[in-house]
């Protein structure tokens, strides 16, 4: 799982890199771009085509990360557990390995050497990442309680205190103080169960509105991106 933290990227980077940088950098972007036509007509069925095949393999990889997640945490609840292997697994996976592709792809075309873009590539991504993590908490929605099922155990959460029957909320003091036994009785967690019912903080990102936020951002970033490079494909010197 850890190597899916980073298999989008490079995996962007890549095939972002010799898409247009390949063919600058090796001197024969003149002659492809003149026997398509058009820089355009040449760029837009390169771009769609790995665009396509990177999609199509890293949606394979975020499925299979979805499988193996949900297999190794088999005792999470799925609705309280959305920051559990946040980002390598599910669609953020594919959408940042299209976000890394699109730098890769204007890294290319604007430096116009493989090298020199793979590095430029590979410290844009860095950043990406440290902007998509430093971003993640912020702006979120105010927390709502959530009851904890007893069989499940509530991640990315925060305790708040105890519900008895009537819905009121306790805490550990005020429920010890109910039991008609000491807490060290054996009869104590038995009627404490059967009693209270633990509650936690859960925001309402565990519904994916921070996944949500990053997938919409990495769209744009990605859309954006690929637009700059055609524009430096149709305007640039070949060399």
């Amino acid at each position: 799982m850890a190597a899916m933290a980073v298999l989008p990227f490079v995996a962007g980077a890549l095939l972002g890199v010799p898409l247009v940088g390949r063919e600058i950098d090796q001197g024969t972007a003149p002659l492809a771009w003149s026997l398509a036509g058009s820089r355009l007509r040449w760029f837009t069925p390169r771009l769609v085509v790995v665009g396509a095949v990177l999609g199509v393999a890293l949606s394979g990889a975020a499925l299979a990360a979805e499988a193996l997640s949900r297999a190794s945490n088999f005792w999470l609840d799925p609705e309280t557990t959305t920051f559990v292997d946040y980002g390598i697994r599910g669609p953020l996976v594919v959408l940042r390995g299209l976000a890394a592709f699109s730098i890769a792809l204007l890294a290319g075309a604007a430096l116009g050497r493989v090298l020199p873009a793979l590095v430029a590539t590979g410290v844009a991504c860095v950043l990406l990442y440290q902007v998509a993590t430093a971003t993640q908490w912020m702006g979120l929605p105010s927390p709502e309680p959530l009851v904890r099922r007893p069989d499940r155990w509530a991640l990315e959460s925060e305790f708040i205190g105890y519900v008895d029957a009537s819905g009121s909320l306790l805490s550990w003091e005020e429920a010890a103080a109910r039991a008609p036994m000491p807490p060290e009785d054996e009869n104590f967690e038995p009627w404490f169960a059967a009693t209270c019912a633990e509650e936690v903080k859960a925001g309402t990102e565990r519904l994916g509105f921070v996944a949500w936020r990053e997938a919409a951002g990495l769209g744009a970033l990605t859309l954006v991106l690929v637009g700059a490079s055609a524009v430096v494909v149709r305007r640039r010197r070949p060399t």
